[in-house]
Formats: structure tokens, C-alpha cells, sequence
């Protein structure tokens, strides 16, 4: 198995009761979507959150990409640009 690296900011960091942690995921990967499903599983409060995903300190839009060993993924709040 693989790990990625789970970095929670803000009211997400409140919710879960950490500001990180540690996933295992197959050796071949799993998509933006297949993690997002699996945090809702653990985390089934975050569904009714807005949130945005940063894979590797990039905002990211796209629910295919691939995560694969050693990356790290930020649950972002919502935030306003001035």
C-alpha cells in the first residue's frame, strides 16, 4: 500500500479534531472522486461544507487526477480574495 498525507485547515481541522493524518491508498492510485468519497465516508459531516482540494499545494478542479504515494492533500475552507 501507498500513503498520501491529509492536511485539514480551519473549521475542517475543528471538525476532525486534527490538523493531519495519513491515508493508505492502493499501490495504483485512486482519483480526486474515489478520495473525496471515501473522506465522506469517514467524514460525513464535510458534505453538507463547501471545501476546496489542493493536491500537492495546487488547487485542483479536476475529480480524475490520480493520486499516487506521498502526496498531500489540503481540505481548504472557503475563502474571499480582496
Amino acid at each position: 500500500m501507498s500513503q498520501i498525507k491529509i492536511l485539514y485547515f480551519g473549521m475542517f481541522e475543528e471538525k476532525t479534531g486534527t490538523s493531519n493524518e495519513t491515508w493508505e491508498i492502493p499501490e495504483n492510485g485512486i482519483s480526486v472522486s474515489d478520495f473525496e468519497n471515501e473522506l465522506l465516508k469517514k467524514y460525513p459531516g464535510f458534505a453538507q461544507m463547501s471545501y476546496t482540494i489542493a493536491v500537492n499545494k495546487q488547487i485542483n478542479t479536476n475529480k480524475a487526477t490520480s493520486l499516487s504515494e506521498n502526496d498531500e492533500i489540503a481540505i481548504l475552507p472557503p475563502f474571499a480574495g480582496g
